[in-house]
């Protein structure tokens, strides 16, 4: 008995000790030049070129074809539209798969696509470099008066991407005229449309304390991108080709009265 007395005191005693903060021994730290000269280190080398090739494999992939270069910059361009093309449609297959509210039309920041798309081979990586951000879709519904300031806020800033309406936009970047589906703002009417999470949760200064209903899709932009170009092109036969269609008018004889 007394030896298990001693035994138990021992091994609180251990445990203690063990619980007492020491201060940690810091590895010696050095400066290393990364340049030319810096030989490759080929064991570790070794142990990421699995996942390297890999990653290298799934980028590479082709999802299509692109007939001309699309570029960025406001009011908008063709690659702007057809990303707000995608948002839309793929959000409108998500809201009928989940049975709920179609959205009408889709709002996406123009900042929020980050290059060009270049003519030729459109792979994998290029939808990382285009949406490198893990912007998420949403669903939002607002009613009419409410979402004419957010396109106030789309005519500041002078344009965004946008699917399903139109705007024009005086000189200096007051809203004009809006339309949703052809026809003006219903302002006490609820619409229903697809942005994502960034803008819905306050990002570049857009206002949606006024939203009624949310729905969050599970996929990122880029995602939804790649669907969107692999299911209605590829999958079609078809060539990337850039809307054309004039979604944001800028009236340059007009100005703010």
């Amino acid at each position: 008995m007394k030896t298990l007395k001693l035994y138990i005191l021992l091994l609180i005693t251990t445990t203690l000790a063990s619980c007492t903060t020491r201060q940690p021994q810091l590895p010696e730290a050095w400066s290393v030049c990364m340049d030319s000269t810096r030989t490759t280190d080929c064991e570790f080398d070794s142990i990421i070129k699995i996942y390297r090739d890999t990653l290298n494999m799934k980028l590479e992939q082709t999802i299509g074809y692109c007939d001309s270069a699309m570029d960025v910059y406001r009011p908008e361009t063709p690659l702007t539209r057809l990303f707000a093309d995608a948002l839309l449609h793929q959000m409108r297959k998500y809201a009928a798969q989940k049975k709920l509210p179609k959205p009408e039309f889709s709002l996406h920041n123009i900042g929020g696509i980050r290059t060009t798309m270049n003519s030729g081979e459109v792979k994998i990586h290029n939808m990382y470099e285009i949406s490198p951000f893990d912007n998420v879709p949403v669903i939002l519904q607002m009613r009419g008066n409410d979402l004419c300031k957010i396109f106030e806020h789309v005519a500041e800033r002078g344009g965004e991407a946008l699917s399903g309406a139109t705007l024009t936009i005086s000189a200096d970047s007051v809203l004009m005229d809006v339309k949703i589906g052809g026809l003006p703002i219903d302002t006490s009417r609820i619409y229903t449309f697809a942005t994502v999470d960034y803008l819905a949760n306050g990002g570049d200064k857009f206002n949606f304390t006024k939203t009624l209903k949310r729905y969050t899709a599970n996929n990122f932009m880029r995602e939804v991108f790649t669907d969107y170009i692999s299911t209605e092109y590829t999958a079609k036969g078809r060539h990337l080709t850039p809307p054309n269609d004039i979604r944001i008018t800028v009236d340059s004889k007009k100005l703010r009265k």
